[in-house]
């Protein structure tokens, strides 16, 4: 293992809530760069079903055709917090795209339900107020980073290792995000 990749601690993190990822259904919003590398490592970790939205619809339905699974209107992305256990968000904006809000008024969102929502977003596309919320669990490219620490501790690294490790894959994944 030594020092994980970021991308596949994505898969890392999902399976946190759940343990496996199979059966388990995805909404990933997003087509972008890091949208299409989630999108193949979901469907290679068996995921039951994904669903793909974009603002532009043009690209989800590009992506889907290319890989697999079934693209969302946008503006119908709320509908889908009933019907998923994950949420993976990787999209340019100013401001969250969920907000605490936003998610308790979404037709689709049920109380009680464990879902699971990923944050990719540079800035934030998810406003951290939704982890108030019972059962969202919540990660962000902090939790990330501190996924990549633990994993490195556990292999008896040291410390100034790790931490020279972690700031490389961290400066290497923030360049990543902002090609």
């Amino acid at each position: 293992h030594g020092a994980m990749d970021t991308k596949p601690s994505i898969i890392e993190l999902a399976k946190k809530t759940y343990g496996s990822l199979h059966d388990r259904t995805v909404l990933l919003v997003g087509a972008g760069k890091i949208g299409r590398m989630c999108a193949k490592l979901l469907l290679d970790s068996g995921i039951k079903k994904l669903y793909l939205s974009n603002r532009t619809a043009e690209r989800a339905d590009a992506l889907v055709e290319e890989l697999s699974g079934e693209a969302v209107p946008f503006e119908k992305m709320d509908e889908m917090f009933g019907k998923v256990d994950i949420v993976i968000t990787s999209v340019s904006a100013s401001k969250p795209l969920i907000t605490k809000d936003r998610l308790m008024e979404s037709a689709g969102f049920r109380e009680g339900s464990p879902i699971t929502f990923i944050d990719l977003g540079v800035p934030r596309n998810i406003d951290p107020a939704v982890a108030d919320i019972g059962n969202v669990v919540l990660f962000n490219i902090d939790s990330l980073k501190e996924l990549n620490r633990e994993i490195i501790f556990e292999d008896g690294t040291g410390e100034e290792k790790a931490e020279k490790i972690m700031n490389t894959r961290i400066h290497e994944f923030d360049s990543w995000i902002r090609e």
